[in-house]
């Protein structure tokens, strides 16, 4: 895969993403982003407000990324590490392991469904503008660090690669719940 082809391929994905969060939620009651299937497990909102928080993990991670690196002349080639390897066949839209969530990342109880919706379509559109900003470096070369993993690192293209992935993991599981057989707020 090219930078080119992996930057229009995450742009797209994202754009759809956000599309579908649209579609999907964009005409809840309020009430709905708060209801849980069961006490323990997340609602809608807090699996929106989730997406957030990591994303905007990876927009700090991004900003770092020096403007000497923005304009370099780019490496078409992107390569992949073993560890990005691995974290790609966990980090999955659909759930074969479950995960926790680092404590840094776990959503708040009770949260605005609207006001979810509005942050994560504003951090969708800084990602879109931050990968629109990397057709310039070296997205192999270019290290940061993930969310769950202090001790590792992924490069910028791995990075754009594991959040979209992680965004429609957990879309599906806020659709999930809506389509859920005791999901009190249908149409």
């Amino acid at each position: 895969m090219t930078n080119t082809v992996l930057i229009e391929s995450f742009i797209e994905d994202a754009k759809e993403n956000s599309d579908f969060a649209r579609n999907q939620f964009g005409t809840l009651h309020e009430n709905a982003f708060n209801w849980r299937v069961k006490p323990d497990e997340w609602s809608i909102a807090q699996c929106i407000q989730h997406i957030t928080m990591v994303a905007t993990h990876w927009v700090r991670q991004f900003e770092k990324i020096s403007k000497k690196k923005l304009l370099e002349a780019p490496n078409e080639k992107f390569s992949m590490g073993i560890l990005s390897r691995y974290l790609l066949k966990v980090i999955t839209p659909q759930v074969k392991i479950k995960l926790r969530s680092p404590s840094s990342f776990e959503p708040h109880h009770l949260v605005s469904g609207r006001a979810c919706m509005e942050e994560f379509y504003e951090v969708q559109e800084r990602m879109i503008s931050y990968a629109e900003k990397f057709y310039g470096i070296h997205l192999s070369e270019v290290k940061m660090v993930p969310p769950q993993f202090s001790l590792v690192h992924v490069n910028a293209g791995e990075a754009l690669i594991l959040y979209n992935n992680h965004v429609r993991r957990h879309l599906i599981q806020a659709t999930n719940i809506k389509e859920h057989l005791l999901f009190p707020f249908k149409k």
